[in-house]
């Protein structure tokens, strides 16, 4: 696993905290397939995360269930023996409701507002694990709570996602953009007092923009992944951001593809400008 990660260590190992959103379990004997949508992960590829020296694992997505509820418990569990923090997702509706404190000043806060999440089965219960599931009454107390405490406040969140594949090898823009209610609902978010605002669902990098002075990055796209058919999908930000204490001062977007052989690098500086000025080209603009 330690293969399709080893190009970024030397960036990532630099970062005080490391993020990554999986959305799937690890399972003995995991197949793969290219006509199902029920997803796992071979327990060697946990080396992809920790090879890059990842401190947080997001669990807001739409497949930690796929295997079994009792697979999603294990990988958990391992996350934890790892010494792994988890967000977004948990043994349990109590668990995956915890927010991450990830210092004394910065809180981050991750839940799933995905319909599909329901019908299949990957939102936590009281008694399942599974994804923390998106309330308007507990997101605003959940940021009542942060303001009252001085926190600095990030929300990810797992959304729907821009499903537009072509059927040839060819970068399809219209994925850029917020989707349908997407901009409005991620700005609602900075509305109720977020500080800034990540989507983590999308499987293709989208746009960015200020909303009322604060960042929201639409979705960030594949770090790791299989979906090598097209260029977009290839494609993904990592976003560092930069704080003096409590006062956020800026956030790089560092561009990263892989390769037919699934392994990730830094886009090259010629690279990266035209991708990045295409997305900026697909900004709201909100400020």
């Amino acid at each position: 696993g330690a293969y399709f990660g080893e190009k970024l260590v030397d960036f990532l190992r630099t970062k005080t905290h490391v993020h990554i959103s999986n959305e799937v379990s690890f399972k003995d004997h995991c197949q793969g397939g290219y006509q199902t949508m029920v997803l796992c992960a071979d327990w060697r590829t946990l080396n992809t995360i920790t090879t890059i020296g990842t401190h947080i694992v997001e669990l807001t997505g739409n497949h930690n269930n796929d295997a079994g509820t009792e697979n999603n418990l294990k990988t958990i569990a391992k996350y934890r023996s790892l010494g792994l923090k988890t967000v977004g997702g948990g043994e349990n509706l109590a668990e995956a409701r915890k927010p991450l404190d990830i210092n004394e000043s910065i809180r981050l806060l991750a839940y799933n507002q995905s319909t599909s999440s329901v019908a299949n089965g990957q939102l936590a219960t009281d008694t399942t694990p599974g994804a923390n599931p998106y309330s308007e009454e507990q997101v605003k107390l959940d940021l009542q709570k942060a303001k009252s405490e001085n926190k600095f406040t990030i929300i990810n969140i797992q959304y729907f996602e821009c499903y537009a594949y072509p059927n040839q090898q060819v970068a399809y823009p219209l994925c850029d953009r917020p989707i349908q209610n997407q901009k409005d609902f991620f700005r609602h978010l900075i509305g109720l007092g977020a500080d800034m605002v990540v989507g983590t669902s999308a499987h293709q990098p989208q746009t960015y923009e200020l909303y009322q002075n604060k960042p929201i990055f639409y979705g960030l796209g594949n770090l790791f992944f299989d979906q090598s058919y097209w260029p977009d999908t290839r494609r993904s930000l990592i976003i560092t951001h930069y704080f003096d204490g409590a006062n956020y001062l800026q956030t790089r977007i560092s561009p990263t593809v892989y390769d037919e052989t699934f392994r990730t690098r830094l886009l090259t500086p010629d690279e990266a400008q035209p991708f990045l000025s295409r997305l900026l080209e697909a900004s709201p603009k909100g400020n």
